[in-house]
């Protein structure tokens, strides 16, 4: 059973996902950083078994979390062995 809690969660990060999708391909502002910022928090970090390193941005964390798009060398190191886990979410 999925609780409202983390069904609005899902809702959420769902959303912003789809919306960093959406202005990749039309190159518009991407979705207010709340959503994303919640997904970090809340969901991206503790799939990964650690959080990401503090000098990304919530929506470069979400496209290489998601694999959107994928981790650089350095971001690939940034991240050690949490890199093997990646995309957390698909």
């Amino acid at each position: 059973m999925l609780r409202s809690g983390d069904l609005v969660v899902t809702v959420a990060v769902k959303a912003a996902v789809h919306h960093l999708d959406m202005v990749l391909d039309l190159r518009r502002p991407g979705p207010r950083p709340e959503p994303l910022a919640l997904a970090r928090r809340l969901r991206w970090d503790e799939l990964a078994g650690e959080p990401a390193p503090e000098d990304w941005p919530d929506d470069r964390w979400a496209l290489v979390g998601t694999g959107r798009v994928p981790p650089g060398g350095g971001e690939r190191r940034a991240l050690g062995p949490a890199a093997t886990r990646l995309p957390l979410l698909g």
